[in-house]
């Protein structure tokens, strides 16, 4: 007897459906920080404990993990091609440092009883479960050859020893730096203070100037020695990591025509040759959306400024008030960490200027799916609907701490049931 079609999805955040010229788009949301919170009530397939199988209950819900699993083993044996796009750092190695705590805890099988990975969503998790597929040789890949992974998340380089990152935009780093490097003296507090007026200054000033240096071909060395001179501006060590991010960006630069750029750079001129309408639409698309973030934050920051240039008037003081150090420090923090989070949007641009010209690159592909933040599913979802005048077939928006999507439509276009009962019969 056939199991009943599956029309809900758990663990994950947002759906987006598109079809042009017979090739389907799938853009799955996902929330950062948990595999399950919010997710749907009752009995929905997924992997068991170890991931080296489904555990299949019949029902109409599934969650996103073993949804791509069973959908990946169906199209790599009816040799549909498939390009699979996940947020994940670039990398030119076999191995991740980033990774290698998780993936040793599958390769061993080690029972999870539920719980190693529950704060960590399958955004995070499948590259864990499907490690072969998401390095620089991907033939060991259990979906190869038809279905092909990549990583997108051009602002981070990961190595087998450390991850690199090269967004000046996206400042988690130093905030977690900050975190556990507290100022001593009221003179360290002022300099922290000084120096983050000078990053946010930068990045408010200079944005159009940063995301030229990533999506344009031109001058991409005359961009990188310019913002590294500016280390001259810092007093701490947090100048020298938001510095470092600059100069990371020749760890991800490619040579095209005789010229260096930035990897997205290089796919967008790829796409000005063979698309050059669609080129033109993302980056407009991308530089709109870049002045409306900044637009909303810089007021934000004026007002800041001031509360925090009031720090100034304590400068004298060599014994200041018993707590007050403490007070201060974590006022900053707090006040830091609106900003890392104001900025999430715009750090996104980046990576979503580099799948978008990758996806329109794509021509071998019929099924085009794609795996990241619900605030880059947002842009996608932004760009094919006001650009493209592409309808979708399934929009189901992200909500906040919400993973599961009740879809009574998706079999339509998304026959999950099918990659199920193929899975389980092949067996």
């Amino acid at each position: 007897m056939s199991w009943a079609n599956i029309v809900s999805l758990t663990d994950v955040n947002s759906l987006y459906i598109y079809e042009i010229s017979n090739k389907k788009f799938f853009f799955f949301g996902d929330q950062h920080g948990s595999k399950s919170a919010g997710g749907c009530i009752g009995q929905c397939d997924d992997f068991n404990y170890n991931f080296t199988a489904g555990q299949y209950y019949g029902t109409s819900c599934t969650s996103i993990g073993i949804l791509l699993h069973n959908w990946f083993t169906y199209n790599n044996h009816h040799n549909i091609k498939t390009d699979f796009y996940l947020e994940l750092g670039f990398t030119k190695e076999q191995d991740r440092a980033a990774s290698k705590k998780y993936i040793d805890i599958i390769k061993d099988l080690r029972e999870q009883n539920g719980h190693q990975f529950d704060n960590i969503s399958w955004g995070q998790l499948i590259s864990y479960v499907m490690a072969p597929c998401f390095i620089r040789t991907k033939t060991a890949c259990p979906y190869y050859p038809n279905v092909h992974g990549h990583y997108i998340d051009i602002r981070q380089l990961d190595t087998s020893i450390i991850s690199i990152y090269t967004d000046p935009f996206l400042l988690y780093d130093i905030y977690e730096y900050l975190i556990n490097n507290i100022p001593q003296t009221i003179n360290d507090l002022i300099n922290l203070k000084n120096d983050f007026i000078v990053i946010l200054s930068i990045i408010i000033d200079d944005y159009k100037e940063i995301l030229d240096g990533v999506l344009q071909s031109d001058s991409f060395d005359d961009f990188i020695e310019k913002y590294t001179d500016m280390s001259t501006l810092f007093s701490k060590e947090i100048g020298t990591l938001y510095i470092n991010k600059f100069a990371n960006m020749t760890k991800i630069s490619v040579i095209r025509n005789g010229k260096r750029m930035h990897r997205v750079a290089a796919e967008l001129l790829k796409l000005r040759q063979q698309t050059p309408y669609i080129a033109r639409l993302i980056e407009e698309f991308i530089y709109i959306k870049a002045k409306e973030y900044i637009t909303e934050i810089k007021p934000y920051f004026d007002n800041d400024v001031n509360i925090l240039n009031t720090l100034d008037k304590f400068a004298y003081l060599d014994n200041p008030p018993k707590g007050f150090l403490i007070e201060g420090g974590l006022a900053f923090l707090k006040i830091f960490q609106k900003y890392v989070y104001m900025l999430v949007p715009l750090s996104a641009l980046s990576m979503d200027t580099y799948l978008l010209a990758r996806m329109f690159l794509e021509t071998q592909s019929t099924e085009i799916i794609v795996y990241a933040g619900s605030n880059h599913i947002e842009h996608y979802a932004q760009f094919f609907e006001e650009y493209l005048r592409i309808f979708n077939k399934i929009a189901v928006p992200s909500i906040t701490d919400n993973r599961c999507l009740y879809i009574p439509d998706l079999p339509k276009y998304l026959p999950a049931n099918m990659y199920r009962e193929y899975v389980r019969n092949k067996k």
